[in-house]
């Protein structure tokens, strides 16, 4: 079936097609490995206050799993930036809305347990304080917006993982959220399957055992970029699409959208996201569920649907599905 298309009108900072592209800089130094903690605890040491003025914003965030640092600033009538610094790591972003591309880089530093429990307890603060209950395109201020969105991406990154940096570009919006139309499209190439398990097959073959699973997956990483392609706004069954080790390309149809079980769907940790649902966040959920995350682009589980719904976390309409 003939998915159904059609851009966005009156969203400038949103005039969306789709093209990511990777762009990876020189990685900064990475940060010096340090033990792995205890499981942290979710508490929260003291309340989180976002100072905010017309062109900047900045915050500290203590919780038991670590601190957290945010600033955001309008660089120009255009252009906005944001850095968050979680256990000393840090992250940037900057957004022009003239070039309507996203930059971010996490300058190699690599997210742990204990990183995203503190992050993802960021995210719900601010999901509560600046993600209205109304459909908006942004969260506030557009600086603001940026690090609502930002906090929300680190959040959801998979354990492990290496962030260096990329440009994201304007993705395509799309307004067909009938799940039925994505399935049909998406069924044709689950029967590929087969095919791509003897390919993972014959690329392990005479590869050392080490690195035999990560050789085998490989080829079972399919490219599944939805652009920014809405759920429909109410819970019910929808065909989800995501590959990892011996699924390669698998189907799985599960309750999501708003009111599932832990917002399947959302772009956001758990239920601290933007209010927004999407299939490219909702793959990454259920594959994250299942296989219990990835740990760079490329392994054998759930890194390349991570990269996969970062359009839709940056540039998606707050409270849209």
């Amino acid at each position: 079936m003939t998915r159904t298309t059609s851009l966005v009108a009156g969203l400038a900072p949103f005039a969306l097609a789709v093209s990511s592209s990777l762009v990876f800089a020189a990685q900064h130094p990475a940060a010096a490995a340090s033990p792995t903690p205890a499981a942290p605890s979710t508490s929260q040491s003291q309340p989180f206050e976002l100072a905010e003025s017309p062109t900047t914003a900045e915050g500290s965030f203590d919780h038991s799993a670590g601190q957290v640092e945010v600033e955001a600033a309008a660089v120009t009538t255009t252009e906005d930036s944001a850095t968050v610094t979680v256990n000393g790591k840090d992250f940037t972003v900057t957004r022009d809305d003239v070039a309507q591309t996203v930059t971010r880089d996490g300058h190699g530093n690599v997210l742990q347990q204990e990183d995203l429990v503190a992050l993802e307890a960021l995210a719900r603060d601010l999901n509560h304080e600046h993600v209205e209950p109304s459909a908006t395109t942004r969260a506030g201020r557009d600086h603001v917006d940026l690090l609502v969105r930002y906090v929300a991406l680190l959040a959801s990154a998979p354990v492990g993982q290496e962030i260096g940096a990329r440009v994201i570009d304007e993705p395509r919006m799309v307004l067909v959220t009938d799940a039925a139309v994505r399935s049909d499209e998406s069924a044709a190439e689950a029967v590929a399957a087969e095919e791509c398990a003897q390919r993972a097959a014959d690329a392990a073959d005479g590869v050392d055992r080490a690195d035999r699973a990560d050789a085998a997956a490989a080829p079972c990483q399919r490219a599944d970029e939805d652009g920014i392609l809405y759920m429909s706004c109410s819970r019910s069954r929808r065909s989800l699409y995501y590959d990892a080790q011996d699924r390669c390309w698998s189907r799985d149809y599960v309750v999501s959208g708003p009111g599932s079980a832990g917002s399947l769907g959302e772009c956001g940790p758990g239920s601290a996201g933007i209010d927004t649902y999407t299939y490219d966040c909702g793959e990454h959920d259920r594959c994250g569920r299942v296989h219990g995350g990835s740990f760079n682009p490329w392994d054998r589980n759930c890194g390349d649907e991570f990269f996969e719904a970062e359009d839709d976390f940056l540039y998606a309409p707050i409270n849209r599905c």
